[in-house]
């Protein structure tokens, strides 16, 4: 299985188009508003693929609670990183820096443990299923990944 057919380069060639973002908003002077709105929508709607659509999958057919259970634990710190975006740090710069060290990480363990399994062992139907619904899928207004929590500082 190869190119668009595949699960694993959709997936990885979403991961490719969020370092493209970062990378684009790293190269200016400032970062605009609108280059981190389009980052942060982008890796929301990333996550919210993988956690709604991909990961049931293989709960339903392999198990493998450890590592999903990381990647949503994982989901949930970038999650925060994202909702503190312009806030945190000195500079909306800074902030997007320490996100991509964050995605850098995050998307090797996904890109070489669960990635590697997709095409190999999930059966051509439910493929092209998640495929075609990952071309559909919309957002969720107030989505938020399965384990983040938000913090209360009262």
């Amino acid at each position: 299985m190869s190119g668009n057919n595949s699960l694993r380069s959709v997936l990885s060639g979403s991961h490719r188009e969020i370092e493209e973002l970062i990378e684009s908003s790293l190269r200016g002077n400032i970062v605009t508003e609108e280059e981190i709105r389009n980052i942060k929508t982008k890796i929301k709607f990333h996550m919210y693929v993988e956690e709604e659509l991909v990961f049931p999958l293989f709960r339903r057919f392999y198990g493998l609670a450890y590592w999903l259970k990381e990647l949503q634990e994982q989901h949930s710190r970038i999650w925060r990183e994202l909702l503190s975006l312009t806030e945190a740090r000195e500079s909306p710069r800074d902030s997007i820096s320490y996100l991509a060290r964050m995605l850098e990480a995050h998307e090797s363990l996904e890109e070489h443990s669960i990635y590697n399994l997709l095409d190999t062992y999930i059966d051509e139907n439910n493929r092209r299923e998640v495929m075609m619904r990952i071309l559909e899928v919309k957002l969720p207004e107030g989505w938020k990944p399965k384990y983040y929590k938000e913090e209360s500082y009262a």
